[in-house]
């Protein structure tokens, strides 16, 4: 729907700046647009989709899987987990995928009701306190306001998406579609397979830490589940639990790199937001959001020194999950 490369930074509205990426570095997309698209080319390729069921229990034995629904029941050969953060697989699997998770809120300002006109082709994003941040997202009928981090209540989050929407220059009491919802974030300690059952995507915590967006999680989740899937269904292996292999080697590294830039970045945001107007900074910035750099490549710019904010990072874990 709208593809960008600008963006405001601002701490808690302040010192703002208005900056130009060196490329695209965000493409927008409506939820319901994406999720009817995914549908379609699942049906397409063959899959077959029954709506409006509502999955009871899950059942794993030794020669298959039984899932109960409310009118009935399935049986298969192998089941994935696709059903969030409030979903049931993890909990009758016995899987314990969270280390915690994150309340956020968002809203729509519809662009004929206000100045949203103004935020046609870039992003703002401003940092402050509770762990986390807000943004201002265009699309195409409408912008997105959105807040979320660590240090939220259901009180205090709700003021705040007004505040973020303020500093936009927007009018807080023409947000609609308000809803609030959890991110949960990945337990390094945990499994995400259990004989022939796994999860995915927010079901299994993968959200990104420090920006807290989860698409990219699912679809990486996602397609080591199918080829973990395919391996078992083909004879390889007693169980699936070399989906979690895979993603010791590959999407959770970076998770808990993600979460450690988090610790720092969250404590103390306001160098981050002023390094905003530097072009490295803005370099290193759109390269993360597009994927072409990972949050554990950024440590290693800084050599022996990163072992140190390692170490800090890592107490600010801690103490945050005491």
């Amino acid at each position: 729907e709208r593809s960008v490369s600008e963006a405001t930074f601002s701490f808690r509205g302040r010192r703002r700046s208005r900056v130009s990426m060196p490329t695209t570095f965000i493409h927008m997309t409506q939820r319901s647009h994406l999720d009817a698209y995914l549908v379609e080319q699942a049906v397409r390729a063959g899959a077959e989709f029954r709506d409006g069921q509502t999955a009871r229990s899950i059942d794993v034995e030794r020669g298959g899987v039984t899932v109960r629904v409310t009118e009935g029941m399935y049986q298969a050969e192998t089941v994935i987990g696709a059903d969030g953060a409030n979903g049931i697989t993890s909990r009758c699997l016995g899987l314990h995928p969270f280390s915690e998770t994150v309340p956020a809120i968002e809203g729509n300002i519809r662009r004929a009701n206000s100045r949203s006109g103004e935020w046609e082709d870039h992003v703002a994003l401003d940092f402050g306190p509770a762990g986390g941040y807000g943004w201002l997202f265009p699309k195409t009928d409408h912008v997105n306001v959105w807040v979320g981090g660590w240090g939220f209540t259901g009180t205090t989050i709700r003021a705040e998406l007004g505040r973020v929407a303020r500093v936009c220059g927007l009018n807080p009491t023409e947000l609609t579609a308000i809803q609030g919802h959890l991110i949960p974030l990945h337990n390094p300690a945990s499994v995400l397979s259990y004989g022939r059952a796994l999860v995915v995507g927010d079901a299994a915590g993968m959200a990104d830490p420090l920006s807290y967006e989860g698409i990219y999680g699912a679809v990486v989740s996602a397609k080591m589940a199918a080829m973990a899937v395919l391996r078992f269904l083909g004879g390889e292996g007693e169980d699936l639990s070399g989906y979690d292999r895979a993603l010791d080697r590959t999407l959770l590294p970076e998770l808990i790199a993600a979460r450690r830039l988090r610790s720092i970045l969250y404590r103390a945001p306001s160098p981050f937001v002023a390094a905003a107007r530097m072009p490295i900074a803005r370099r290193y910035f759109a390269g993360l959001f597009r994927g072409e750099i990972k949050a554990s490549d950024l440590p290693k710019k800084l050599g022996p020194l990163r072992h140190l904010l390692y170490r800090w990072a890592d107490h600010e874990i801690a103490r945050h999950e005491r």
